[in-house]
């Protein structure tokens, strides 16, 4: 791939940002929705599971509708590989978050999310190595890694490994992120683009996680009506919308600093958190917002001077 084809359009990568900041409001909102229906007793697969099924109903009815701009109603690529993309990227990558945030002790939230909010790293990197063919710049390794440095400061103050109750947690989602950042890369790798996909990642989702109620019994979601229908709705605009925003952004082939700016969902997402779940903050979530700030301009200086060499060759 040359470098000429490497320059996306002023016009896309404005588009890109555009979807890419919708995407970052609604994902900021999202850790604090489960911490809250956790606390209203669901658990990781019975939350998962209604995530996924407000995802297809509200996916269901948008696709006709949005499909009629032309675009966003194909799916490119087989249906083998996004049935492969649901089952072992979007399903597994919910899996390991959910079970990790849900399972953590309170103080170990935070860094829970530190870790499962290093995807925009990973998945910058796996599309530049594999779907663009091309060396990562130094200036955009300067830029991601400050913003990935950036992400551990944005935690709660005070917070100690002796909260975490356990390692495991983070690790798993750090193992979360890495399954999204290649989920994502593979989306662009196979062209596999639009709504339709989306909603197939959720029905898969719908039958793992449904197979894994069958099993364990849907009672708890019987008995509280109420907290089954916040989750539905929920699953309709901090999953289903946000991963088409998402991937709308994505589509357009952002820049490294585009991406970058991915790295500021932990930074909101514990304001609201703050304000919502009452989780305390401090000065390490200040340093974090300014380092990630930074790292985002470094990136996109990075990824400027690609786009000028490539119009003046």
């Amino acid at each position: 791939m040359s470098e000429q084809s490497l320059a996306s359009p002023v016009r896309n990568r404005s588009s890109a940002l555009g979807w890419i900041l919708g995407s970052l409001f609604l994902y900021a909102f999202s850790p604090s929705v489960t911490i809250f229906l956790s606390r209203r007793g669901l658990n990781a697969f019975e939350m998962f599971f209604l995530y996924s099924l407000g995802s297809v109903i509200f996916l269901a009815m948008a696709n006709p509708i949005i499909g009629r701009g032309g675009r966003t109603n194909k799916t490119r690529g087989s249906l083998s590989k996004t049935v492969l993309l649901g089952l072992f990227g979007y399903t597994l990558y919910y899996c390991l978050y959910l079970v990790a945030m849900t399972r953590t002790s309170t103080g170990g939230v935070p860094m829970v999310m530190m870790a499962n909010y290093l995807w925009p790293l990973f998945t910058f990197i796996l599309i530049a190595l594999w779907v663009e063919h091309r060396a990562v710049r130094v200036l955009e390794w300067t830029g991601l890694v400050i913003s990935a440095v950036g992400v551990y400061f944005s935690r709660a103050s005070g917070f100690s490994l002796d909260q975490l109750g356990s390692l495991q947690w983070p690790l798993i989602a750090l193992a979360g992120a890495i399954v999204w950042g290649w989920f994502s890369a593979a989306t662009q790798k196979w062209k596999i683009e639009g709504i339709s996909p989306i909603l197939i990642y959720n029905l898969v989702a719908v039958v793992v996680s449904g197979i894994w109620m069958l099993v364990q019994g849907f009672g708890h979601l019987i008995e509280d009506p109420t907290t089954t229908a916040i989750a539905i709705v929920a699953g309709m605009l901090f999953n289903a919308l946000a991963t088409c925003f998402y991937f709308a952004g994505l589509e357009r082939r952002p820049t490294a600093g585009q991406l970058a700016v991915f790295n500021l969902t932990p930074v909101l997402a514990l304001m609201v958190m703050a304000l919502w779940q009452k989780v305390p903050m401090g000065w390490p979530v200040w340093v974090g917002a300014v380092l990630i700030i930074t790292g985002i301009m470094l990136a996109r200086m990075g990824r400027l001077a690609i786009v000028k060499k490539s119009t003046m060759s």
